[in-house]
């Protein structure tokens, strides 16, 4: 069962020496698709390592090992490194979380959206830079129904939306372009809407709507244009999002004015703070979405915040 401590702070605490006088790494990257770019990556990784004089090994592996060579590392004593984008970084959390041992993060998605709310840069030779000079935070971390997510989770048009990007993503590649265009592409459709009971802190609500989006990550909240929620977080509880029950028209314009960061006062958004979120759907399964990758799961879904449970390295002290 995952744990319950619901008074988290997302604020980060740094609270350890330099990354490079601690344990060896083991970069762990996705091989996913694009095999020879990776290979390319994983080898200027290891080079960048090595200049620096580092004791780190960089592992190229299938998505679905990447869990079990995360739990290796903290059994065996190294620092598992996400060395990918938001789901690759929430798969090595999940492993990491709550041992009381640290992991490291080389942004290399479309988004990056936890490396970004921690600070670290984008370009590769500036993160591997501050992975190895940086200093471990702790962080808090969501679970659903026992996984764990960085950023955020939901149900309704955002999964569909990610489902179908994947098989977008292997004709044409991956990109920002390519994601709005699918986003918008799907809310032109016919779209079932979501009835949900939901229990936030106690309290009950039923809701008819197009998404359920409970976000931990405050540089999202920000560059989708939701400023005032970022105090949610900063209170220990989730930013939890709803729409209003929206026609198909109404709903591509709610998702361009997402797509450019623009939903500060829009009407048809529903926000609210909670660190204890239950729902109930009449579904049998219902697919949810955490930090970019799609699960199937069983409601009811129950939503979940414990405090400082990753330890995390992040940019240098000063950074």
């Amino acid at each position: 069962m995952p744990p319950t401590d619901t008074t988290a702070d997302q604020t980060c605490d740094h609270e350890a020496p330099r990354a490079s006088a601690r344990r060896p790494f083991e970069v762990l990257m996705n091989a996913g698709s694009g095999a020879d770019a990776k290979r390319e990556t994983r080898a200027h990784v290891d080079e960048l390592l090595r200049a620096r004089g580092v004791p780190a090994q960089v592992t190229l592996l299938p998505g679905d090992a990447l869990a079990r060579a995360a739990r290796t590392c903290v059994r065996e004593g190294r620092v598992p490194v996400a060395a990918g984008g938001d789901g690759t970084v929430a798969t090595v959390a999940a492993a990491v979380a709550g041992s009381g041992r640290e992991m490291g993060v080389l942004p290399l998605g479309t988004f990056n959206y936890f490396a970004r709310g921690l600070g670290l840069p984008l370009a590769l030779d500036e993160a591997v830079a501050a992975l190895c000079d940086g200093a471990v935070r702790t962080t808090s971390v969501g679970y659903v129904n026992g996984r764990v997510f960085l950023n955020n989770a939901s149900i309704g048009i955002y999964p569909s939306v990610l489902h179908e990007r994947e098989s977008v993503y292997r004709r044409f590649g991956r990109g920002r372009a390519i994601a709005y265009a699918v986003t918008l592409r799907l809310a032109l459709r016919r779209w079932r809407r979501l009835q949900l009971s939901m229990t936030i802190d106690g309290r009950d609500e039923a809701r008819a709507t197009e998404l359920l989006f409970v976000a931990g990550n405050r540089y999202q909240l920000e560059e989708l244009g939701l400023h005032e929620e970022v105090g949610c977080l900063a209170s220990g509880r989730f930013s939890i999002h709803t729409t209003r029950a929206l026609g198909r028209l109404a709903l591509v314009k709610l998702s361009a004015r997402a797509l450019l960061g623009k939903l500060e006062d829009a009407s048809e958004v529903v926000s609210r703070c909670g660190s204890e979120i239950d729902v109930r759907l009449p579904r049998r399964r219902v697919r949810v979405a955490i930090d970019g990758e799609v699960f199937v799961a069983r409601p009811p879904l129950r939503f979940r915040l414990r405090r400082d449970a990753l330890r995390v390295i992040g940019p240098p002290d000063g950074a």
